[in-house]
C-alpha cells in the first residue's frame, strides 16, 4: 500500500513537471517596442524584415541574400560568380572546359582534334620516323619521330 502511494505521488510530480516545462517552452508573446516607422530596436518590422526587405538571416522574400545570390550561390539570372549557369555552361553555351553541348571547342574541334562536321574515320596514332635531307643547318640527312594518324581501312 505504501508503495502505491509513493508511485502515485511520483507520477503526479512528473506530470506537473512536464506541464510546467511545456508552458515555459511555449513562452509568452514577444513584447517588442516599435518606433513610429514600425521597426523595433534591432531594425526589424513585425514581419521580421529590415528596411531593405531582408529577414534576420539576410535573405529577401525570394530567398536571395544581400549580394543577390541564392543558397546555392546563383544570382537571379541563374549564373554563379564566374558566369556559368546551373548546368555548367556560360552565356554562349560553352562549359567550364570550353566545349559546347556537342563537345566541340570554340574553334570547332572536339577533344580528339576532329573538326566539326567532318566524317570521323577509324584509326590510331603511330610514331613514324621521317627522313629529312641535309640543308644549311644539317650536314647529313637526319631523322625525326613524328606522331601521325594512321587510318584503318
Amino acid at each position: 500500500m505504501q508503495m502505491k502511494k509513493i508511485l502515485g505521488v511520483l507520477l503526479a510530480v512528473c506530470f506537473l513537471m512536464s506541464v510546467t516545462a511545456a508552458a515555459v517552452s511555449a513562452g509568452a508573446p514577444e513584447n517588442r517596442i516599435f518606433d513610429k516607422y514600425g521597426f523595433d530596436q534591432h531594425g526589424f518590422n513585425k514581419d521580421n524584415h529590415d528596411k531593405n526587405g531582408y529577414d534576420r538571416n539576410g535573405h529577401d522574400k525570394d530567398g536571395y541574400d544581400r549580394n543577390g545570390r541564392d543558397k546555392d550561390g546563383y544570382d537571379r539570372n541563374g549564373h554563379d560568380k564566374n558566369g556559368y549557369d546551373r548546368n555548367g555552361h556560360d552565356k554562349n553555351g560553352y562549359d567550364r572546359n570550353g566545349r559546347d553541348k556537342d563537345g566541340y571547342d570554340k574553334k570547332g574541334f572536339d577533344k580528339d582534334g576532329h573538326y566539326k562536321g567532318q566524317k570521323h574515320t577509324k584509326g590510331h596514332w603511330i610514331i613514324q620516323q621521317t627522313k629529312h635531307h641535309h640543308d644549311k643547318n644539317h650536314r647529313f640527312d637526319w631523322f625525326s619521330n613524328d606522331k601521325v594518324w594512321k587510318y584503318d581501312n
